[in-house]
């Protein structure tokens, strides 16, 4: 008894997981065989205070409009950190998506901007607000560099949204990326955390893609700016041990 046409939209989602569940009904575990998995993610004790923070970005994903049946828009907030025993990582600090008018997400953007990641002296305000310039995210990055706000425009070009993910995957599948464990329940996330992880870990087969597109951005980001460099050149520290392992020269003209 349905349209013809939104009989050959339902078909266009035929051999995806969604499709499974939400057509044929059948129960099946979207996040199964994805690119992201949740075994790929490092757990930050609840016990344990934020490390100190090198560098911290919001990464925005704005939506078109506050209508409930379109994507909110989402908010992930990266601090950059070097583990004891790991090259340089990322934790997320915290994570939002809502549906938002722009009134209210111009207010939103600055008082969270305001906040401070970290403990005591260490503790810092994010150095970067990082938003796809798109939708209302054009007139937020106008507005706040009107405020002198330390705002970035973020253009994927012509990636597809799973072409995103696939470049940023290696950074997720090294163990780069970290997640707050719950006070509460030991060995899974906080719960504000599991909107994002279920998310990302599900996709392109959930309902909503917001968390990805604001994770994949800031990956990238700080990918290309040498923060999450998967593989960096030698770093020599110790000038003597630089001397011991670098070629030696020779004048072929000396006699």
């Amino acid at each position: 008894n349905l349209d013809k046409a939104f009989q050959r939209q339902l078909e266009s989602y035929k051999g995806s997981k969604l499709y499974q569940q939400e057509v044929l009904g059948e129960i099946v575990d979207l996040e199964d065989g994805k690119v992201v998995n949740r075994d790929m993610f490092q757990m930050w004790p609840a016990d344990r205070p934020f490390p100190k923070f090198e560098y911290i970005v919001q990464s925005y994903d704005c939506a078109y409009t506050d209508k409930e049946y379109n994507d909110p828009t989402a908010m992930t907030t990266w601090g950059v950190f070097k583990p004891m025993d790991g090259p340089m990582s990322v934790l997320l600090v915290d994570c939002w998506a809502e549906h938002l008018t722009f009134p209210q997400l111009k207010p939103k953007v600055i008082e969270e901007w305001r906040v401070s990641y970290g403990e005591g002296r260490d503790a810092k305000r994010p150095d970067l607000i990082l938003v796809e310039g798109k939708a209302s995210g054009k007139s937020l990055i106008q507005e706040l560099q009107a405020m002198h706000l330390p705002v970035r425009e973020w253009n994927p070009g012509h990636a597809d949204k799973m072409t995103r993910l696939q470049i940023t995957a290696s950074i997720f599948t090294t163990g780069r990326v970290w997640l707050p464990e719950s006070s509460v329940r030991k060995g899974y996330v906080k719960d504000w955390c599991e909107g994002f992880l279920s998310q990302i870990c599900a996709f392109p087969d959930a309902r909503h893609d917001d968390y990805v597109d604001s994770a994949t951005q800031a990956m990238r980001l700080l990918k290309d700016m040498g923060f999450l460099d998967i593989n960096p050149e030698p770093r020599y520290d110790d000038e003597d041990d630089y001397y011991d392992v670098k070629p030696k020269r020779v004048n072929p003209y000396a006699v």
